[in-house]
């Protein structure tokens, strides 16, 4: 394998590695401490999932021979969406969040897990350097798409659907800005 195509393994693991922290960050806390960790956790995945979605994934499509497998992780990504707006709606003190949040946090690591070890090492041996460099340098937009102010428009009461558009949006004006 490819420097390149090594640090895109990296680049991917490590912001993988930064959910579960995070998810464990809203699994340890309580009250509005939890509601915080719970709200940068929707903000960072929305951004994660904004960049794997507008370079990533299209980018694995057109190298062709698609086995379904981009499609999949798509499909992943929304079911884990909603799983995210039904758990805006509830407490998070509650039972039931608590029990809903722990089936997202294993779907999520799975998701993680599957894009690793079956997605990545599927495209890898087919995508040039220079598509494994321009996923990189998109991956590494996430932290501050993250926090940028887009994202924390309404704090606490925004929901994850808009922070996944703002997201997308704050990454397209950055990416067109730099790349093309």
């Amino acid at each position: 394998m490819t420097p390149q195509k090594k640090l895109l393994g990296e680049e991917l693991e490590a912001q993988h590695q930064r959910i579960e922290t995070m998810a464990q960050m809203v699994r340890d806390a309580s009250g509005e401490e939890r509601e915080q960790a719970f709200l940068a956790l929707r903000r960072y995945l929305a951004a994660h999932e904004a960049v794997e979605q507008s370079v990533m994934h299209p980018t694995f499509r057109a190298l062709g021979r698609d086995d379904g497998a981009a499609d999949a992780r798509v499909g992943e990504e929304d079911a884990a969406a909603e799983a995210v707006a039904a758990l805006e709606e509830l407490d998070v003190d509650g039972d039931e969040f608590t029990r809903d949040f722990e089936a997202f946090a294993q779907d999520v690591h799975d998701h993680a897990e599957r894009e690793e070890h079956d997605e990545l090492p599927s495209f890898a041996s087919r995508m040039s350097d220079e598509d494994a460099d321009e996923i990189v340098a998109a991956l590494r937009q996430v932290e501050s798409i993250a926090g940028a102010e887009a994202l924390s428009a309404g704090a606490g009461a925004a929901r994850f659907a808009d922070m996944l558009e703002a997201a997308r949006a704050e990454f397209d004006q950055r990416w067109d800005a730099v790349s093309h």
